[in-house]
């Protein structure tokens, strides 16, 4: 494989190791040669002492392993040594893991749904299905902890096909009762672009659960586009040709955002609530925001504001050209049955 263990019986402190390292660095920034060419490989390094972190080799090569992972998830190319931190943090990255796991297994994962709302009409649009991990104690484990883990370990891949198919199935079930036909947006991971068979899963969905395609949208991000943008092509084609309306979420984040607009195969796209956050007080995030859909209402496109959490902000953005607005000003994510009643009681 791409992993190698290098065990340095002379190195007894950190110092000796660290300049051993640097130079390993540094002999891997030089281009290698390959036939007519120059390649350029990345090398991490995980270091770990003995007997300081560990008593055996088998522990002194996990701890290593540990301080490896932490070298890649900081960019690479550098070396990170073992500590009692890292351990924790790597401690509770494994109980993370196995919980989810279990989650995903007992089927105790559920969604929730928050509206995106006309601000002119006060009426709800549409909904984004949102993943929630209950703890079974009246408290839900946060998405900014579980979601990375799901990403990293290929998790994403089946708890995508679930949303998917529970998200089509609960649009289907109140197209056909009292709330009637409202469009469900659903979030797809660069995990499930890469290495997931997301056109099948959306098929497979609309199949089981009877829904109208156009009652579903699905959202990218724009970061995800970027790595994989033949594969994204591909699906946004096959996607619009069944009905389906496809967005570019979290816009105006990523590196080639114009370019996406003139090149995919798009319905609409979300614009980052980053540039809200600071709204009314920063008039360059309102110019940006501003010149944002602007391009996107002469290219056709639908648009939606998220991240609206005070009336301030949304005062700051009416008149700009938007959609629909989302965010906590309107409602926070909502089981199923509270958000039907919600929108009977249309308290927006």
């Amino acid at each position: 494989g791409n992993t190698f263990a290098l065990v340095v019986a002379d190195a007894t402190t950190p110092a000796s190791l660290a300049t051993l390292a640097d130079r390993i660095l540094a002999s891997f920034r030089e281009p290698l040669e390959y036939g007519t060419q120059g390649l350029v490989v990345g090398v991490s390094l995980g270091l770990a002492l003995a007997p300081g972190d560990a008593d055996g080799a088998e522990e002194l090569l996990d701890k290593a392993s540990q301080a490896l992972r932490k070298a890649k998830a900081d960019g690479g190319s550098r070396c990170v040594f073992y500590n009692k931190e890292l351990h924790n943090r790597f401690a509770r990255r494994i109980l993370l893991e196995n919980g989810l796991r279990r989650a995903i297994q007992e089927r105790r994962m559920t969604l929730h749904y928050q509206p995106l709302v006309n601000p002119e009409t006060n009426r709800v649009q549409a909904v984004e299905a949102l993943l929630r991990w209950p703890t079974g104690k009246g408290t839900f484990v946060p998405p900014a902890d579980f979601l990375p883990v799901a990403e990293e370990t290929g998790l994403m891949i089946p708890l995508g096909e679930w949303v998917f198919q529970e998200a089509c199935a609960q649009a289907a079930r109140w197209a056909s009762g009292p709330v009637g036909p409202l469009p469900v947006s659903v979030n797809l991971s660069g995990t499930e672009l890469r290495h997931g068979q997301p056109l099948r899963t959306i098929r497979e969905a609309l199949a089981s659960s009877g829904l109208s395609p156009e009652l579903l949208v699905v959202e990218i991000c724009e970061n995800a586009l970027l790595e994989e943008r033949e594969a994204a092509e591909s699906l946004f084609r096959e996607l619009r040709a069944l009905g389906v309306k496809v967005f570019i979420d979290d816009f105006g984040t990523g590196y080639s955002s114009l370019a996406y607009l003139r090149d995919f195969s798009l319905d609409g796209l979300k614009v980052d609530k980053s540039f809200v956050t600071r709204l009314p007080q920063d008039s360059r995030d309102l110019a940006l925001v501003s010149a944002i859909l602007e391009m996107a209402r002469a290219l056709g496109l639908e648009t939606v504001v998220e991240g609206i959490e005070t009336p301030e902000q949304r005062q700051a953005v009416q008149g700009v050209g938007y959609t629909c607005i989302q965010g906590f000003l309107y409602s926070r994510p909502q089981a199923p049955l509270q958000l039907e009643a919600l929108l009977k009681a249309k308290n927006f």
